[in-house]
């Protein structure tokens, strides 16, 4: 099974000594492009002007000033663009915020990386200038090459992640961002992370160091739903990619996604979300007539 009909973005570095980081600007008269794509690194794209809309695993957002989008690696992501959008782009690799091997401060700390339960954005008003001024200093500090570039290039991240996430729990407290609070959040980013592999709410509940009834009845109190639906989601959301943007069997899926054979997950696809697997990828691309690259 493969993913080459979805273009993989990785992370380039010229030279041996180059960081795992950039930012850029983007200026006017850029545009996104409209082809699907994924990603090996983490992106976050700060908007100052545009519109259109951009796709992020099926979910519409808007192109619009003071939108902020967090992109996870392997998240498939599509941008339309209809007028010239401005702003910054962040690319960074998970081994660059971490100051030590000891750091606790990592990509997982915030609730924008590795959720699916939310909504991967946040959005800016005129207040909230020390976004911008902090992208102008991390574009001062990326063009120059004095004592202490990767370090201060660190810091800046780090100060604007974790002033995200302040503001990003103040928009989406409605949806339990500080979920019950770091249980419910370390079992989701453990399900994005093994979720082929693991499969039962038991298998989580002993990395976590709990009973898989305390996992459940937690995860209840704080989403409103058993722990197994949180794993049902993942499964899901990855059979609507590979589903949508490839064309792979409705066999080679389910083979990737570990049933035992094809028409026992065409029973569980239909009875998660209404329609086949067939159907989905029907109404799906008709719906949305996306270009597809060519293996």
């Amino acid at each position: 099974m493969t993913d080459s009909e979805i273009p993989i973005l990785k992370f380039k570095r010229e030279k041996a000594e180059d960081i795992p980081y950039e930012i850029m600007r983007i200026r006017s008269g850029s545009h996104y492009p409209s082809v699907p794509f994924r990603q090996t690194f983490y992106a976050i794209a700060i908007l100052t002007a545009g519109a259109g809309k951009t796709y992020i695993d099926f979910k519409e957002y808007s192109i619009e000033q003071g939108a902020v989008y967090f992109i996870t690696p392997g998240q498939i992501q599509r941008w339309e663009s209809t007028q010239p959008t401005q702003g910054y782009i962040i690319l960074f690799e998970e081994s660059f915020l971490p100051m030590n091997q000891a750091d606790p401060i990592t990509p997982r700390s915030f609730d924008f990386f590795h959720r699916t339960d939310l909504a991967p954005a946040l959005y800016l008003d005129d207040t909230d200038t020390q976004f911008f001024d902090l992208c102008e200093a991390m574009l001062h500090g990326y063009a120059e090459t004095g004592f202490g570039r990767t370090a201060l290039l660190q810091s800046y991240l780090r100060v604007f992640l974790i002033q995200a996430q302040r503001v990003f729990v103040q928009q989406h407290t409605s949806e339990h961002v500080s979920s019950g609070a770091s249980l419910v959040t370390n079992y989701i980013q453990l399900i994005d992370m093994h979720f082929l592999q693991k499969q039962r709410v038991a298998d989580y509940a002993m990395i976590l160091g709990i009973t898989p009834g305390y996992l459940t009845d937690t995860t209840r109190e704080q989403l409103g739903f058993p722990a197994g639906k949180l794993i049902q989601r993942r499964i899901l959301l990855e059979a609507k990619r590979l589903l949508t943007y490839t064309e792979q069997s409705i066999g080679e899926i389910a083979f990737h996604l570990n049933f035992i054979d094809p028409s026992y997950f065409a029973r569980y696809f239909r009875r998660e979300t209404g329609e086949s697997p067939t159907a989905f990828r029907a109404n799906i691309r008709k719906k949305y007539p996306l270009p597809r690259s060519q293996s």
